[in-house]
Parts: structure tokens; sequence; C-alpha cells
């Protein structure tokens, strides 16, 4: 199994873009090429791995799984990120609660004690 290069996969998406929009889009193609050179690196590695220790007998099985764990390595990531970004989400809920709490009670403290 063949992979294309970053660079190859670059120029597709810049086209692309370009195509769309009429103009580069910097940002969303900068983010694309890094997470396709992530998941190539990771590819790489855990084919090499597999082709040395489980998948020694077969090498082409190697290739062939390695791009399915790398994509899910890297979806679990993705959830793990997520999951803390919404569990931290909550707990700004809670503190932000808690000021509108602690406000009201002043303003009502200060008026009654004026």
């Amino acid at each position: 199994m063949q992979l294309a290069s970053s660079a190859e996969l670059s120029k597709v998406l810049k086209g692309w873009g370009q195509e769309i929009v009429g103009s580069p889009l910097k940002l969303p193609v900068d983010l694309i090429e890094v997470i396709l050179w992530v998941l190539n690196f990771l590819q790489n590695i855990i084919s090499g791995l597999l082709e040395k220790t489980v998948l020694g007998a077969n090498p082409e099985l190697a290739d062939q799984f390695s791009g399915s764990i790398s994509t899910l390595i890297l979806m679990t990531a993705l959830y793990l990120l997520l999951s803390f970004v919404n569990a931290l989400r909550k707990v700004i809920g809670y503190l932000i609660l808690l000021g509108w709490g602690l406000l009201a009670l002043a303003m009502l403290l200060a008026v009654l004690a004026a």
C-alpha cells in the first residue's frame, strides 16, 4: 500500500482550497497538512513495530493495519481532548453559577443592611 507524500497532499489541498474560495486557505490547509503528517508519521511507526513483532511473517498486513490503528489513535486522542474540554466547561459553568449566586446574595445583604 503506497501512501501519498505530505507534499503531494498539500498540493492537492491547496488547489482544492483555491478552487472553492478563489484565494488560498492558509490556516485550514496548514491544519489538515499537520494532521495528515501526524497520521503518516504514526502509520510508519506502527507499521515498523508490527512488521518486527506481531506480523513479521506477513509484512503486507502490517501496512494494511497500521493505517487503521493510527487513525483510531488520533480519533481516541481527539475524543479524550473533547471529553476533558467538556468536563472543564461544566466546572466553569458551576463557578459562574456560584459567582452569580454570591453576587445576588451580596446585593441583597447590602440592601437589607442599608
